[in-house]
């Protein structure tokens, strides 16, 4: 489910930024390839597909330093559904 993805996520971006405190993009990197992986590995079900698109999004805003707001997140990614999988 994608509160797996996001246990997994958080597991390895916490864990990398222990050992690279200086460093924002290793640990992002690395957990970005974990949930495409992961994705990839429970065979890109929806409910997957969305938590990583969210904490795709959450990463790339930590990396920028912008934080995530949640409504307009979340909009964004059900009009991602909409378009690419109408049905």
């Amino acid at each position: 489910s994608g509160f797996n993805v996001s246990i997994l996520c958080a597991s390895v971006f916490f864990t990398l930024k222990f050992f690279f405190k200086r460093r924002k993009l290793v640990p992002t990197l690395i957990s970005f390839i974990a949930i495409v992986f992961y994705t990839a590995l429970a065979d890109f079900s929806s409910s997957i597909i969305r938590a990583s698109v969210f904490l795709v999004l959450a990463l790339i805003g930590n990396l920028i330093e912008k934080k995530a707001k949640i409504l307009p997140t979340i909009s964004l990614i059900t009009i991602l559904f909409f378009i690419f999988n109408p049905i």
